[in-house]
């Protein structure tokens, strides 16, 4: 059995260095700076008051388990008298329906070997028992059951942790936004539990040993809570000071800042810290005379040639009742029986060091524990299995008779010293903290009982209210999307496609195997799957024949691309057997075919499209998305036929370069220069008059009128500031334009995605030279580029690390978006099917992730893309 207090030095002893490393005092480290604080009221910072609400759900769970823990501990310890009354009188003891239906209550035992519960709810109950006894084990674990609120309870404090470090994360603000939570959330706590007992009366447990009952309580399972949600993301390894929130979170959290009374924990010379409340008083001004900045293990040095002899005296007599206390709870863990005497005395003498002060000075007391002893003593020659146990219990209990010889053999007054001292100072540090830790607890305005619940909802709405809660919405409505991602997909070609499968009616195969699959496949993401914010992850925009639309988060649209994608390879694969079943198949014209049934996807992203809704008495109804970002989106899926035969001409090229064919370009995205010629209405009449009339002569001054023409608009060209395009340009068209057979998006949807993924993946940038590429992707494919540049997602899923790849694919001007400052810079989603990805995983991107770890993971975004000039160096 492990102290409470031994694990909890250490952890001080690591908060101390961590705190001098970062030259901050415990004011500066636990008080949040208004600067700091996204949303509060007052002037300064000692007038700072944080508006905040809990959901209703969240209330509810909490004030229905501690209700109904009070209630269970009172049907406990009361049911001999209910047993007496009759149903009319129930009402009188304050116990619910619920409980009095449910008299299955397990009978009481502090055994815990054989509950019926899992691995960690035993943890859990055993936590709670070694630090106080006022509960049992059997109650516990049906508390904690399903058919009862703790287990809800338990889901709700994980749920609630993971929500709020991951938006702390992910928000990227200083905010220290899972802290402020986290101390909200124990001021409701204390609120709902100080209500709970105070409205209870239980006979035989005063209202101070319930306090102290129902704060270790919160202490155990706020602590396994945070503990298991900060293991969550420590496996994600995201880059993310999660060192600096496990110290905000765990230091703040104890019991003794549940407790409704100063050092009220102390109270009782059986505690958590292992100290009573009048020895703590006695070395406090001896510890506050030493230096403040001493290591903690050289406090507990000095203090020890302090302490006078009195004092030792009782810092002995306490490691005796320390020692006996945990050899009994020991035995009772493994073989308690509340059926027998024996076990029922030992817990009696366990829960209150007075009772066994008589058991060993007073002479009527002194004969129920002799006989006590003599029970376990003949039990232990009986039973193998409990002989250590019962021997260790009578040797404790022999430690307290006057001159026994076994003190000086058992008892080391120099260790018992350093072990008193330790608890003291763990119960010294958490009451420092409760302290500062308060002071901003009472900056904390819970505005549920003074505000209507329509004045709460518009102060939410309008960014001036925090909301906690373990759902999807967002805590402060400033974080809510203002802009949102655009997807559109484009299928190239379908109606030739479907067209040659003849023996097959068109419209119902695109409904059963394109628009079906698709609205489906969207469906996962619109109800809520992998959510990250409070708003619909995935709307359809529009269906329009060979053209989709959605709407939503960049994570749940990207996600969305990649089930598209495969819904599409599965639409061409039954075209193609369709195909060659039918009558009319021409395995020359597939033969020639320019590659299957491709589609060009974008991901944009930008201000909301706005919904139009019409009705009509004779069209019916009608739903109309407009929207910038919906066209630029469409203007991402283009197919550039210029720039699909200048890339297979780069191919060629290298083919009878290289002397080997079938070489291939690895992306499915291209972006390149293109060039085009204007002609005036003259020039165009003029140029069609010398073909028709094969006119040489004509032919020869439209030339050298179309080349000074040429000449002028390639010199404008050069003045550009990007070399781009001009409205001066009225004869040359020069510009950057997009062959799309990918899945591609334009950086501010890149940027989105990293904001709301930086909770679940790291992410990294990463240059590579083509030549440095290994010789297997060399042989294989064709770069028209020297430099490639990538973004890097990863992200630990099932104990598997997922790895997502982007590409910068350049830059484009879209039609229709000349008067646009900037061109749309474009980045690629690397398949994960392709021989590429593939290729990469096998040969560099094990490489990438390592180095990448050693230096650092990217965290800031805008120090991340330097303000985009990351995607212009060459």
């Amino acid at each position: 059995m492990k102290p409470f207090s031994g694990d909890r030095f250490q952890f001080f002893s690591d908060l101390q260095s961590y705190l001098a490393l970062h030259k901050k005092t415990y004011e500066s480290f636990f008080k949040i700076p208004r600067k700091k604080i996204r949303h509060s009221l007052g002037g300064i910072n000692r007038e700072i008051m944080i508006p905040f609400v809990f959901s209703s759900y969240v209330e509810d769970i909490i004030l229905s388990s501690l209700k109904e823990l009070a209630e269970l501990i009172k049907f406990r310890y009361e049911d001999h008298i209910v047993k007496k009354t009759t149903d009319d009188d129930h009402s009188s003891l304050n116990i619910s329906s619920k409980t009095r239906r449910e008299f299955g209550l397990p009978q009481k035992t502090l055994k815990t070997t054989n509950l019926d519960a899992n691995t960690a709810t035993i943890d859990v109950i055993t936590q709670i028992l070694e630090n106080d006894s006022t509960a049992d084990a059997s109650l516990l674990a049906y508390w904690f059951s399903k058919k009862s609120n703790g287990s809800e309870l338990i889901h709700g404090l994980l749920m609630f942790y993971n929500k709020m470090i991951a938006e702390e994360i992910r928000t990227s603000t200083a905010e220290p936004t899972a802290y402020i939570a986290h101390l909200a959330l124990i001021k409701l706590l204390r609120n709902f539990k100080t209500a709970t007992i105070k409205n209870i009366r239980v006979r035989g447990v005063t209202l101070e040993r319930l306090d102290r009952l129902f704060s270790n309580i919160l202490h155990v399972l706020l602590t396994t809570a945070i503990k298991s949600s900060l293991k969550q993301f420590e496996k994600k390894q995201v880059a993310y000071n999660l060192v600096k929130l496990e110290y905000l979170l765990l230091a703040t959290v104890s019991p003794m800042i549940f407790s409704m009374t100063d050092k009220g924990t102390l109270k009782n010379d059986y505690n958590i810290y292992h100290i009573p409340l009048s020895l703590f008083e006695s070395i406090a001004p001896l510890y506050e005379e030493l230096k403040s900045d001493a290591p903690l293990a050289d406090r507990v040095k000095s203090l020890q040639h302090k302490l006078k002899k009195d004092i030792q005296n009782k810092a002995l007599y306490n490691a005796k009742l320390i020692r006996f206390r945990y050899a009994v709870l020991e035995y009772l863990f493994e073989n308690d029986n509340q059926k027998d005497q024996a076990s029922n005395y030992l817990l009696a003498l366990i829960r209150d060091s007075k009772l066994l002060d008589l058991a060993l000075n007073n002479s009527a007391e002194m004969v129920n524990s002799e006989n006590c002893m003599k029970i376990l003593h003949e039990k232990s020659k009986i039973d193998e299995n409990i002989q250590d146990y019962i021997h260790e219990i009578e040797t404790r209990f022999d430690l307290f008779k006057a001159g026994s010889l076994k003190s000086k053999f058992l008892i080391k007054t120099k260790d018992e010293l350093s072990n008193l001292i330790r608890n003291f100072i763990c119960a010294y540090e958490d009451n420092r903290i409760k302290e500062v830790a308060g002071t901003v607890i009472e900056q904390l305005n819970d505005k549920r009982g003074t505000t209507k619940d329509e004045e709460l909802d518009r102060e939410y709405h309008k960014g001036r209210l925090y909301r906690f809660a373990n759902d999807d919405m967002d805590t402060l409505k400033e974080l809510s999307i203002k802009r949102e991602g655009q997807l559109f997909i484009d299928l190239k070609d379908y109606t030739k496609k479907t067209y040659r499968a003849k023996e097959i009616v068109m419209a119902d195969f695109m409904m059963k195997e394109f628009y079906l699959p698709i609205l489906s496949a969207g469906k996962k993401y619109f109800v809520g799957v992998g959510s990250l914010d409070g708003s619909k992850n995935v709307t359809l925009n529009n269906l329009l024949g060979d053209a989709v639309a959605f709407s939503g988060t960049v994570h749940s649209l990207v996600n969305l691309a990649e089930d598209i994608q495969n819904i599409a390879k599965e639409y061409e694969k039954k075209l193609r057997r369709i195909e060659f079943e039918s009558s009319d198949f021409d395995p020359h014209e597939v033969e020639h075919d320019d590659g299957g049934l491709d589609s060009g996807l974008f991901i944009s992203y930008g201000a909301p499209a706005e919904i139009i809704d019409i009705e009509d008495e004779v069209w019916g109804s009608s739903k109309v998305a407009i929207a910038e970002k919906i066209n630029e989106a469409a203007r991402g899926t283009a197919r550039n036929k210029s720039l699909r035969k200048k890339l297979l001409s780069i191919i060629r090229e290298e083919e009878e370069r290289r002397q080997r064919k079938n070489l291939l370009y690895p992306f499915a995205v291209y972006i390149d220069n293109t060039y085009a010629f204007n002609f005036d209405i003259d020039m165009a009449s003029a140029l069609e008059l010398a073909i028709k009339n094969k006119d040489k002569e004509l032919a020869k001054k439209l030339s050298q009128s179309i080349s000074k023409l040429c000449y002028n608009g390639i010199c404008s060209a050069m003045e550009t500031e990007d070399g781009g395009y001009s409205p001066d340009l009225t004869f040359v068209d020069y510009g950057h334009d997009i062959y799309n057979l990918g899945e591609a998006m334009s950086i501010e949807a890149v940027i989105a995605y990293i904001k709301e993924v930086k909770d679940k993946k790291n992410f990294f940038k990463q240059d590579v030279r083509v030549s440095d590429f290994n010789k297997a992707i060399l042989d294989e494919f064709v770069f028209p580029v020297k430099l490639l540049k990538f973004i890097v997602f990863t992200e630990k899923y099932n104990d598997k690390l997922k790895v997502d790849l982007f590409r910068y694919a350049g830059q484009v001007k879209f039609k229709g978006f000349e008067a646009k400052e900037n061109n749309t810079m474009v980045f690629e989603i690397i398949r994960k099917d392709s021989l590429f990805y593939n290729l990469l995983m096998k040969h560099h991107l094990n490489d990438w992730i390592q180095e990448a770890k050693k230096t650092g993971y990217a965290s800031d975004i805008n120090v991340f893309f330097k303000n985009k000039r990351w995607l212009d160096d060459e």
